[in-house]
């Protein structure tokens, strides 16, 4: 049985992109936390520019002031070039493992997703 492999956007470059959001998008969680509606949007932008499964955009890549009406200035890095790679799911599930892995502090690693959903119990075990 051969593995299935998810193509995935890492990271990305959002200065030129532009696209609709159907909600209003506010700053009032920490993307180091939990789900961010922005860096959502701008999750979702990437995975359909790049035409992948899914994105993941990190916590330590978003700016905490920025300009809910332009997705870009969410971005530390909006020159950086996107990153698309295939990977295993058992990597995907790693990588959704680590960001959850400090919950609830906040974590850099704090994953912003677009193509996946992810639920976990806080009171499990590691």
């Amino acid at each position: 049985m051969t593995a299935r492999h998810w193509t995935i956007v890492i990271a990305g470059l959002l200065t030129a992109l532009t696209g609709a959001v159907s909600q209003q998008l506010s700053a009032d969680k920490d993307p180091e936390t939990g789900a961010f509606g922005p860096a959502q949007a701008a999750a979702d932008v990437l995975r359909e520019v790049a035409g992948t499964d899914g994105a993941f955009l990190a916590a330590a890549l978003l700016k905490s002031n920025f300009d809910p009406n332009n997705l870009a200035t969410l971005l530390q890095y909006p020159d950086n070039e996107i990153a698309v790679v295939a990977i295993t799911g058992a990597k995907v599930r790693q990588a959704f493992e680590r960001s959850i892995s400090l919950y609830p502090q906040p974590n850099s690693s704090f994953l912003q997703i677009s193509g996946f959903e992810v639920t976990f119990d806080p009171k499990a075990a590691p």
